[in-house]
């Protein structure tokens, strides 16, 4: 007869009652029915609505109630409390598909690893639009790689709710970091997912409820902690690490810094870009980013002397960092919005379209519709002006960016 496993589904909640039921209802409606439910009240202040909701399903889950301590603290009591040989954490406003535990359970036995960290892909589902959308890891970054140890975890793309844990990694890596309030749980997986071998399922496995009372939207360090947060993984990180799932320091602050910048991570970005302006620069590296250098003084026949990049908004500001990162430095920015005209951006400033060299310029026009914009350029008598698309693939031929 085959082992038949305990799961304990852990959901911490703080004055939850608006979506809590629809989670508690998910978890109980599990295919897989050797499921233990425990709910921890965090201290909820909302005149005990999210108690009444709780204790009116009786002995079908394990109801615990504790002082305000924050969401780390709330999923530790669980887990001190759980009786299962496997965790798996459920927000109390996001919810499981019914095939969750059962699909990964039978994934761990078909893999033969019963302790392996299982983990998918999930859906966020937007409020109050109702808009459904697949986060598909695979599709994020390199699929190979995926259960290679922090790989996952170092680009943020692992959602803690999706997990299967086997207590004893839990024992291995420890509970959550309860000084953490909005990055208990990156800082947690990583600590997890570090040095093991994990199962990837792709298929969307929960429902990630996206919404106005989310921690990130009012707890006011929240992007100061994930930039510490995600500072730390890189100074926690082995070398031996880097090259085994990099191959060389250069490749992963290359990726790493590009990850920060695309995600709008600031202060994180600044700390790997530093790292990686520090890193010796492959051979290989050195000959195509002098190709590049050619091919943009080709373009205006070796001629211009400066090159602006037109658009100074996301995607003008996403070219000037890539280039930066092939050393090839931008002169300035420039765009039709006066308000965005003398302000500096990643120490570029912006300028005036009529303070332009138009004979000695090369321009890059930065835009998710470039064409027009290019021909209105080259009319006004702007002698060098090309669409960023026509030069993406040169740009990632120096190094594979996602422009």
């Amino acid at each position: 007869m085959n082992h038949i496993p305990v799961v304990s589904i852990i959901i911490p909640v703080y004055n939850g009652s608006n979506y809590l039921k629809n989670a508690i209802d998910s978890a109980l409606n599990q295919t897989y029915k050797h499921c233990e439910v425990i709910v921890v009240n965090d201290g909820s202040r909302d005149e005990g609505k999210t108690e009444d909701l709780c204790l009116s399903y009786s002995d079908r889950i394990c109801y615990f109630k504790k002082d305000n301590g924050g969401v780390a603290s709330a999923v530790n009591f669980g887990i001190r409390e759980m009786r299962g040989e496997y965790f798996s954490w459920l927000s109390h406003d996001d919810w499981y598909y019914p095939e969750k535990i059962q699909n990964q359970i039978e994934a761990l036995r078909s893999s033969g690893d019963l302790k392996a960290i299982a983990f998918g892909n999930f859906h966020f589902y937007s409020m109050p639009e109702k808009f459904k959308s697949l986060f598909a890891l695979e599709t994020m970054r390199d699929p190979a790689k995926l259960t290679e140890g922090i790989y996952p975890a170092l680009f943020g793309i692992v959602h803690a709710c999706v997990m299967l844990v086997h207590k004893s990694h839990i024992e291995r890596a420890g509970l959550l970091d309860e000084s953490l309030l909005t990055t208990q749980d990156i800082e947690w997986i990583f600590r997890l997912f570090r040095y093991q071998k994990t199962l990837f399922l792709d298929q969307p496995l929960i429902a990630v409820r996206l919404h106005s009372q989310q921690g990130k939207h009012h707890i006011s360090c929240f992007s100061d902690e994930q930039a510490s947060t995600h500072i730390e993984f890189l100074k926690r990180i082995s070398n031996d690490e880097i090259i085994s799932l990099f191959g060389t320091e250069y490749g992963f602050y290359h990726q790493i810094s590009e990850f920060y910048s695309n995600d709008g991570n600031s202060a994180a970005f600044d700390y790997a870009k530093r790292r990686f302006e520090n890193t010796e620069k492959p051979a290989c590296v050195l000959e195509s980013i002098q190709t590049l250098r050619k091919k943009l003084s080709m373009l205006s026949n070796y001629k211009a002397r400066q090159i602006c990049i037109f658009c100074a908004g996301e995607f003008g500001r996403r070219l000037n960092r890539a280039l930066l990162q092939r050393d090839i430095h931008v002169d300035c920015f420039s765009d039709n919005n006066p308000s965005l005209w003398y302000t500096t951006t990643d120490g570029v400033c912006c300028v005036p379209p009529k303070d332009i060299d138009k004979t000695n310029t090369l321009i890059i026009v930065a835009h998710q519709e470039p064409l027009q914009l290019t021909k209105t350029l080259m009319d006004e008598g702007f002698s060098y002006v090309f669409p960023l698309n026509e030069l993406t693939a040169d740009i990632n031929s120096a190094l594979p960016l996602y422009l």
